[in-house]
């Protein structure tokens, strides 16, 4: 429950995912790995007829297993300031600047 000004205060800490997602993601990882072999059949057949949907499914499994991975963006002028920018990827989009 959160106070009026939006405090939490109970319940899971920020960023802690509840228990059916950690064992839902947990079962999915174990399936993978006990079927490594069946999974890479799988793919290399739809690559035959659908190479791009193929890689379609190797990055949604990847990403269902790892996360979504942030990306950093780094560029440096000639007056050796650096900007810095940095790009969430699932949860909404996050831009930070920093120079």
């Amino acid at each position: 429950m959160a106070t009026k000004e939006g405090e939490k205060t109970g319940g899971r800490k920020k960023g802690v995912q509840n228990k059916v997602t950690r064992d839902l993601k947990e079962a999915f990882v174990l399936l993978a790995e006990n079927n490594l072999d069946k999974l890479q059949g799988w793919i290399d057949d739809i690559a035959v007829d659908d190479p791009k949907g193929a890689i379609l499914i190797f990055f949604n499994m990847a990403e269902f297993i790892l996360g979504r991975q942030s990306r950093t963006d780094v560029k440096i002028d000639s007056k050796t300031e650096a900007t810095i920018n940095i790009i969430e990827l699932g949860e909404g989009k996050k831009d930070e600047t920093t120079t």
